[in-house]
């Protein structure tokens, strides 16, 4: 069973989550376009750092942890060296808003975009492989299994497509989740448990394995009371969600 513990507050609404283990840097990206890097031990934060002109939803370390990539609602990409925070380079994808990055080769990642489209790109260098529709009112959310050529995809549908990254992205299942649209899809480190997070305000741990339902996280358990935006796993135990109220959760796994 999850329960909550220390919460984080900034100023905004959040929309993503990204978190360093090694260095325990935590960044966090807001509705307003900024990158909040909080040190995680003290909740002091190090650095904010401003490029985009809408939200940010999600982000990727790149090229070995040496640089990480920023998912912005204007439809860019941009794209940091870490640790020291040097803008590199931004690009524009022309496909809505840009919601998720997952890798699924040694050098080629899927990004989930508004206007529903599942594009396959190059990030480092700003090619497009491959792009289809994977969901017609809009994709919001992607998860790689950790131990299958298998993508997720979540939608404004609220249902949840898997895909056969080795078969050109066959369709393999199509299951609703939740009442509303899925904002983040997550499997713990030892891939037992799929967390997923919704517009709905709830967040939903389900068996990875059998995808049956565990447990349902909403305000009544400590949680948010407007909508789940992101979730990230700190360990087997622990993981962290964030919302509209501009809150971010710490919940521990008994």
């Amino acid at each position: 069973m999850a329960q909550a513990g220390k919460v984080i507050r900034v100023g905004e609404a959040v929309y993503s989550l990204h978190f360093d283990r090694e260095n325990e840097i935590l960044l966090i990206g807001t509705s307003g376009g900024k990158i909040h890097v909080v040190d995680f031990r003290t909740s002091k934060e190090l650095r904010c750092l401003e490029v985009h002109s809408k939200g940010i939803f999600g982000f990727y370390k790149l090229d070995e942890g040496r640089k990480f990539m920023a998912l912005g609602g204007d439809g860019q990409t941009s794209l940091w060296s870490y640790p020291d925070f040097e803008l590199l380079n931004s690009h524009q994808w022309h496909g809505g808003k840009c919601r998720e990055l997952v890798a699924i080769s040694s050098s080629l990642y899927a990004m989930a975009t508004s206007s529903g489209e599942l594009i396959v790109i190059d990030p480092l260098l700003s090619i497009i492989q491959k792009r289809f529709e994977a969901h017609s009112s809009g994709m919001t959310s992607l998860a790689i299994h950790p131990k299958k050529p298998i993508l997720l995809t979540g939608g404004r549908d609220a249902h949840m497509n898997s895909w056969n990254i080795e078969n050109d992205f066959e369709k393999i299942l199509s299951m609703p989740l939740h009442n509303y649209a899925i904002y983040d899809m997550s499997f713990d480190p030892s891939t037992t448990i799929l967390a997923t997070a919704s517009r709905d305000k709830t967040i939903k741990l389900w068996d990875a394995s059998s995808m049956e339902l565990i447990q349902k996280l909403d305000f009544h358990a400590g949680g948010h009371t407007r909508s789940v935006n992101d979730l990230l796993w700190i360990s087997e135990k622990l993981f962290v969600s964030c919302g509209d109220e501009g809150v971010i959760v710490v919940w521990s796994l008994k």
